[in-house]
């Protein structure tokens, strides 16, 4: 795992905030459901092609969180 993607995991566990918008998150369909096992958060990402990055939507575990069209 890269330093900086492990001092950001590291520093969301600390903040405890409920959500987390992030950008320029370099993931792809195939580490999507890597980045909610390593942090421990319901996500969901805008995946792009090219040299763009992406963005990503962390929920937190201890917010009640509802999925009423089926994203995730």
């Amino acid at each position: 795992m890269p330093k900086e993607l492990k001092e950001l995991i590291n520093w969301l566990r600390a903040e405890k905030h409920s959500i987390f918008k992030l950008q320029e998150v370099h993931c792809s369909e195939d580490t999507a459901e890597k980045w909610s096992c390593v942090c421990r958060y319901q996500a969901l990402f805008g995946f792009c092609g090219g040299n763009k990055a992406g963005v990503g939507i962390l929920f937190n575990n201890n917010f009640n969180f509802s999925d009423p069209k089926g994203i995730l």
